[in-house]
C-alpha cells in the first residue's frame, strides 16, 4: 500500500457513527520517513534521527509488554468478570516487568503534582488502565522521561489516578485490590460501580483530592479519552490564570431527560429545574485545585443527581465559578473539527486537540506515540502542506492489523 509518494504513512480510522479520529502510524516506514521529511539543512537532523530510532525501539518494547500483560492480567480480569462466582482463580497480578509487588494501595501524592488527572474507570477494564499507564498517564515511564517531559522544567508535572467503585463479584474485587497494590494509583469508592453512580465517583474524586492531593489543577477524564498531556500542561502553565478555572467543551441549555428508560434519565425529584446550568462535557474537563475545599463542602449541602458532568456543572454554579469553553477539548465529538475525504486526514490536524474521546486500550499507546513523532520530526506537517507526501486513510468500524500494530485478538481468548 506504500507508494513512492507516501514515504510516511498515516493510517486513519474513523469510527462510523461518531466524529472521532483514530490515527495509527505505520511505524515500519518511520526511519526512512524521518530522513525524507526532515529538512536536509536542519542542523539538528542527526539528533532527530537518533531520537527517532530510540522512539522506534520504545514503540516495539511497549507493544510487546502490553501484549504480555494482556495475556496475563487481561485474561484474568475477563474470566473473573464473566465467571467470578464460579471459578477459583489462582492468578498473581504482576507489573509490566512480570514482577509481583506489594505496596500501599493508597496513591502517594507527595509532593503534589501540577496537574492531577482522575480517570473514571470500570472495574473489569484493566487493559484500559494499563494502556494509560504505559503511555501518557505517567510522567516517570520511559517513553515520557526520554521524550521531553523534563523539558517543561518540573518533575512530577502530572499524576494519574483511577477512580473505581465496588463490584458484586468477590473475585474481581480481589484482583482489583491486587492491581492497586502493584500500581499504587487506584482510589476506591464504597458504592457499586455503575453508570448511574458516576456522580458518586465524581464526588469521590473531589473528596480524595481535597484530603490527599492538592494539585494546582485537577482533571476529570474517562478511560476512553486520550489526553495530550504535554500540550495540556504547557497550555495551563502559560495561561497564567488569575481567577478560578473550570474549562472544557461547553454544553449550554441542556435539558434533563425525563423518560425512565433513557440511560441519562433524571427525575424531577432528583433535579426539578427544566435546564442544566452550563457544564463541561464529561470525557475531559479541568478545574483549579484551589476550588477543591469549596467543592468538598458543597458536596455536603447540594443534592447530587445521576448525571455526572451536568452535576459537576451544578456544583460549580453553586460555588459561583463560570465555565470557560475551549474548543480543543473533544473537538471531534463536539463538531468543532470536521474532517472529510476532500480535506485529507492528517495527524497534523489531529494534534491540536487536548482531549480526544473514544480512544481505548492500545490506541491510547499508538496515539501517544503519534504525538511524540511530531515532536521529533516537526517538519512533517510543513512538507505535507506543501504537497510532499500525503496521508492514506480508510473508513472502518473495526481495527485491523498493519505493520507491527495488530489487534492481537487471539491473545484475549
Amino acid at each position: 500500500m506504500c507508494t513512492l509518494r507516501s514515504r510516511f504513512l498515516f493510517l486513519l480510522f474513523l469510527f462510523l457513527g461518531i466524529s472521532n479520529i483514530l490515527i495509527i502510524i505505520n511505524y515500519q516506514y518511520g526511519t526512512k520517513s524521518s530522513k525524507y521529511f526532515v529538512d536536509s539543512k536542519d542542523q539538528n537532523q542527526e539528533r532527530l534521527l537518533v531520537n527517532w530510532k530510540g522512539l522506534q525501539i520504545e514503540i516495539d518494547t511497549t507493544f510487546q509488554k502490553f501484549k504480555e500483560i494482556r495475556k496475563r492480567e487481561g485474561k484474568a480480569f475477563k474470566q473473573a468478570a464473566l465467571y467470578g462466582k464460579k471459578l477459583t482463580l489462582k492468578v498473581n497480578i504482576s507489573d509490566e516487568h512480570g514482577q509481583v509487588k506489594s505496596t500501599s494501595s493508597s496513591p502517594d501524592c507527595n509532593p503534589a503534582p501540577f496537574l492531577l488527572i482522575q480517570i473514571h474507570s470500570s472495574p473489569a477494564n484493566v487493559m484500559e488502565r494499563q494502556a494509560i499507564r504505559m503511555s501518557w498517564g505517567r510522567p516517570e515511564n520511559r517513553i515520557n522521561k526520554a521524550n521531553g517531559w523534563k523539558q517543561v522544567g518540573m518533575s512530577g508535572l502530572w499524576k494519574t489516578v483511577f477512580l473505581v467503585g465496588e463490584t458484586k463479584n468477590p473475585r474481581l474485587d480481589k484482583l482489583l485490590r491486587q492491581e492497586a497494590k502493584i500500581h499504587n494509583d487506584m482510589v476506591f469508592g464504597d458504592f457499586i460501580d455503575s453508570y448511574r453512580n458516576l456522580t458518586k465517583k465524581m464526588a469521590l474524586g473531589i473528596e480524595w483530592a481535597a484530603k490527599h492531593c492538592q494539585a494546582q489543577y485537577v482533571m476529570k477524564a474517562d478511560e476512553d479519552s486520550f489526553i495530550n498531556v504535554f500540550q495540556l500542561t504547557q497550555f495551563l502553565m502559560e495561561s497564567k490564570q488569575t481567577t478560578p478555572l473550570y474549562m472544557g467543551a461547553a454544553f449550554l441549555d441542556r435539558r434533563p431527560f425525563r423518560e425512565p428508560d433513557d440511560p441519562w434519565y433524571v427525575s424531577e425529584e432528583e433535579y426539578p429545574d427544566s435546564k442544566y446550568p452550563p457544564y463541561a462535557s464529561g470525557p475531559g474537563y479541568v478545574y483549579s485545585g484551589s476550588l477543591l475545599t469549596k467543592l468538598f463542602r458543597a458536596l455536603k449541602t447540594v443534592r447530587l443527581f445521576p448525571n455526572e458532568d451536568a452535576c459537576f456543572g451544578y456544583l460549580m454554579q453553586h460555588i459561583k465559578v463560570n465555565l470557560t469553553d475551549n474548543e480543543r477539548f473533544t473537538p471531534f465529538t463536539m463538531g468543532n473539527a470536521v474532517y472529510s475525504e476532500n480535506d485529507g486526514f492528517s495527524l497534523c490536524n489531529f494534534n491540536g486537540a487536548l482531549v480526544i474521546h473514544r480512544i481505548s486500550g492500545k490506541l491510547q499507546i499508538q496515539t501517544h506515540f503519534n504525538v511524540l513523532v511530531l515532536k521529533h520530526v516537526p517538519t512533517i506537517c510543513e512538507h505535507i502542506h506543501n504537497g510532499i507526501g500525503y496521508t492514506e486513510y480508510m473508513w472502518s468500524t473495526n481495527l485491523f492489523s498493519f505493520a507491527g500494530v495488530s489487534d492481537d485478538k487471539d491473545d484475549e481468548d
